[in-house]
């Protein structure tokens, strides 16, 4: 199983891009291999074949992956996104999810198109209906008309790439439709033979859903609903963050400790039942090898199924499925001790299935955790003195109350342990009080989810339309929420961590082997414990990444939006904008936050919110309560929208206000360098807080708080969102000075756009941050080519990824470093394959050896 598993990750370690010629060329190793392994072996002792299996299973993983991913899995046509409305019908393949006043389904609109339609270039469409007035689920055949748009992520150093998550998950395109009939039912998945199953599945969903929302209120209602049904659009973003900084965040999924729960309550129940069956029952199921255990697993397996199919039949709930399936069958055939063997088993089944779920961060979580756990018992089984009883000082119930809390702790500390480098790979974090939340949350999680599923099913069973039981259930949820919202205000309860690298994880995973073997000597024991502590102080402490003489400006990809991020000599920090804040994905928390982790910053000096506008200052609010800042800069503007009022509430909390600088005051200073303010209200002569009476759109950006950065030779200007009367005002000002980087002003749009202002500042190179198939179609041509005739290098976000501009006190050459370098590509079978697969090559060893990819200046 180990041979396999190493070979399908050194296979993946590229994306699986040199996949088209690697077979050949395993083949022919494994030919000289076997030779090879036949001559050597013939004057060696010992097993004949070992070697030789181990070595085939390491070239038969590798070979499985291009298999996989030449003939199981075709690429998907390619989609451009941001087309022309389309008109569709398709079928629901998937539960559908509810949110604060939307639903989200999965459609495949090859099911049946629409009449006088081609089937579509997409295979499934992510759909979501805002304000929805009616109820669909899975099976049904819907119609609906949207614009189909490409799935969108960002590309950052480090980051987490949205849109490559969903195109993993098979989603091809997303639409967005809005209001009463935006989404028409075809045909009911009742009446269709093939769905009509989990038509009925989702029906009970909707069902459960219905109840809860009449029986339950405030976060206690999303809360049960991630419990019972796995949904997770209403759980509360607040109680979420608590139970992440508490290391419990797998309380909220329906994985492996749900579905083992349930499967354990079933099995223990009805073998009690059936060893109280009447004797002649019992001796009648003997006569068919029936004993009692044999009969709690015929009971256990359809309850186990039924919660599976209720909880939505996610990817990681199937894969705790499969493994509860083969703890099954191993207690059927009376081998339930052998826990490493039904592991590997259910390891290999799932990724013989779909070997890229290797690199899926719930396979390295839940599998990690379970190995853990079954190394663990191993070895205290084989360790452990004959049995004595469980008496001491007369206090038997005393005894085996502390037995469990002491095996509990050390169970919680050895799955801590063993998941500490994932977590904070992930989630860029080390919660230490993780295995003491565990020891009193989970085992109260572990009372409230088999009450709440048996509220559900008796919900199901009987013709109520509330919950039964909801004031002890809700009483319950509250305590839970209560109890984490307390371990969650301890100091310093999580602590942000730099993403550690491949190295640094192998290391520590090979001193956790030392530690862990009964044949380690004590010395090396002792050796690999210190150097494990040394290890994760110099991880866990924060360091900065760039020399005390540099300046650093990263121009963050973060879709339609801004922010940028000035680290300045001397350790100041200024963060212009932070990017937009959605329902779901707070660009604060998904980039700016892991960047400034990954870069070993703790706070920011100077946090500058150049104008009022969603795709600006939306992710403050997060970055605010999460660092300490010391001074955030404004316009003065306000909004009524809700994005600015949480922006407010966390100024509020931190003791902070608004500041406006005036023209030409320094915002941040470092060493030699100085960020100092260009235009702002106090430069159109406007009052600094216009409050609402301001028109949306030009009157803001013209009074966006621009800001320029002059660092010895060189010098950078940011134009916010400045327009074309804006930006005649700067240059009738005198304010357009020449600048070695220019931030191109508004995304690209062409009301931006002025000649003699890009003339004047002359720029050596622009940099466009901008999302890509954005709404309002920026950057405009008509921009993209006036760079252009300036012989003016355009580096764009949407293209690039993330930027980072690099330069020295002591050297006059700037560096300008593009994310998408790090990215690799993917080979077709043309006259290019070998030179894109050198690229790949190149690419891998900028990823793990060298991080900088420059183009000077």
């Amino acid at each position: 199983m180990l041979p396999c598993l190493t070979a399908w990750f050194i296979a993946g370690l590229a994306g699986g891009s040199f996949v088209r010629y690697l077979p050949v060329l395993l083949l022919i190793l494994l030919i000289i291999a076997a030779v090879a392994f036949t001559l050597w072996e013939r004057g060696r002792p010992g097993p004949a074949g070992a070697d030789l299996a181990a070595y085939a299973a390491l070239l038969a993983g590798v070979l499985y992956w291009p298999l996989f991913t030449l003939l199981l899995s075709p690429e998907p046509p390619a989609f451009p996104g941001a087309s022309g409305p389309a008109s569709l019908v398709g079928r629901i393949v998937a539960p559908v999810t509810a949110g604060p006043d939307r639903l989200i389904a999965i459609v495949d609109p090859h099911d049946r198109p629409a009449p006088g339609e081609s089937d579509p270039a997409v295979r499934r469409i992510r759909l979501t209906w805002k304000g929805p007035d009616a109820v669909v689920g899975e099976g049904d055949l819907v119609a609906f008309t949207t614009r189909l748009q490409a799935p969108r992520g960002t590309t950052n150093p480090g980051g987490f790439d949205y849109g490559a998550h969903l195109r993993r998950q098979g989603l091809d395109a997303l639409g967005f439709v809005s209001g009463p009939g935006a989404v028409r039912i075809v045909e009911p998945g009742l009446l269709s033979p093939r769905w009509a199953l989990w038509a009925h599945v989702d029906h009970w969903r909707h069902r459960i859903h219905r109840a809860a929302t009449a029986s339950l209120d405030g976060p206690a209602l999303g809360l049960y609903l991630g419990l019972v049904t796995g949904e997770q659009g209403l759980i509360d973003a607040a109680l979420r963050e608590d139970f992440v900084a508490t290391g419990t965040v797998h309380i909220l999924s329906i994985s492996g400790s749900h579905l083992g729960l349930i499967s354990l309550l079933a099995f223990v129940g009805a073998r009690f039942v059936c060893r109280r069956l009447p004797a002649f029952v019992i001796l009648f199921l003997n006569r068919y090898h029936l004993t009692a255990t044999r009969l709690a697993v015929l009971a256990t397996v359809p309850l186990t199924v039924g919660y599976t199919l209720l909880a939505g039949a996610e990817v990681a709930t199937m894969r705790a499925l499969l493994m509860i399936l083969l703890v099954l069958v191993a207690v059927w055939l009376g081998r339930d001790k052998c826990a490493l063997p039904i592991l590997s088993t259910a390891a290999l089944v799932t990724l013989l299935l779909d070997p890229r779920a290797l690199y899926d961060v719930s396979f390295q979580l839940s599998y990690g955790s379970v190995l853990a756990i079954a190394l663990l018992a191993d070895g205290r089984r084989a360790s452990a003195p004959p049995d004595v009883p469980l008496e001491e000082d007369g206090h038997p119930i005393w005894y085996r109350a502390r037995a469990w809390c002491a095996n509990t702790l050390i169970l919680s500390l050895v799955v801590t342990a063993v998941t500490l480098p994932l977590v904070a790979l992930y989630f860029r974090q080390f919660a230490w009080v993780s295995p003491i939340a565990n020891l009193l949350l989970v085992p109260m999680a572990g009372l409230l989810i088999p009450m709440s599923l048996a509220s559900a099913c008796a919900l199901l069973i009987g013709s109520a339309d509330t919950l039964p039981l909801a004031p002890l259930i809700e009483s319950g949820l509250t305590l839970l929420m209560k109890s984490v919202s307390l371990l969650a205000q301890l100091p310093a309860v999580s602590r942000h961590v730099a993403a550690p690298s491949v190295p640094t994880i192998v290391v520590y995973f090979g001193l956790c082997l030392l530690l862990a073997r009964a044949a380690t000597p004590k010395r090396r024991r002792i050796a690999a414990a210190g150097c494990l502590v040394a290890l994760l102080c110099w991880w866990t402490w924060p360091h900065r990444t760039l020399p005390p003489d540099a300046v650093r400006v990263t121009v963050m990809d973060v879709g339609q939006g801004d922010a940028t991020l000035i680290e300045l000599p001397g350790g100041a920090t200024a963060l212009i904008d932070a990017g937009p804040r959605h329902e779901r994905y707070d660009v604060g928390a998904a980039v700016v936050g892991p960047l400034l982790w990954d870069r070993g910053i703790t706070r920011i000096d100077h946090a500058i919110g150049t104008h009022p506008q969603l795709d600006h200052v939306g992710g403050f609010a997060w970055l605010i309560r999460h660092f300490p800042v010391a001074h955030y800069w404004g316009n003065g503007m306000e909004r009524q929208e809700r994005f600015f009022r949480d922006l407010q509430a966390a100024l509020a909390e931190r003791g902070l206000s608004e500041r406006v600088p005036r023209e030409g005051e320094p915002l941040a200073v470092g060493g030699p360098c100085r960020l100092t303010a260009v235009n702002g209200p106090s430069a159109t002569g406007a009052p600094a807080s216009r409050a609402g009476n301001m028109a949306e759109g030009t009157d803001q950006n013209n009074v966006s708080l621009v800001t320029r950065l002059d660092c010895g030779t060189y010098a950078m200007l940011f134009a916010a969102d400045m327009e074309g009367d804006g930006l005649a005002r700067m240059l009738s000002k005198g304010q357009a000075h020449q600048a070695t980087i220019l931030k191109v002003p508004h995304h690209g749009a062409r009301s931006s756009l002025s000649l003699p202002w890009i003339r004047s500042i002359r720029p050596q190179a622009a940099l466009l941050s901008v999302g890509a198939h954005n709404p309002y179609r920026h950057p405009h041509p008509e921009v993209v080519a006036a760079y252009r005739d300036s012989d003016i290098p355009l580096f764009r976000t949407d293209r690039d990824g993330a930027l980072t501009i690099t330069g020295s006190l002591t050297h006059p050459v700037l560096t300008v470093t593009m994310a998408r370098q790090s990215s690799l590509e993917k080979v077709s079978m043309d006259a290019t394959l070998w030179e894109t697969e050198r690229g790949n090559y190149r690419r891998l060893c900028r990823r793990y050896f060298d991080t900088s990819c420059p183009a000077g200046l």
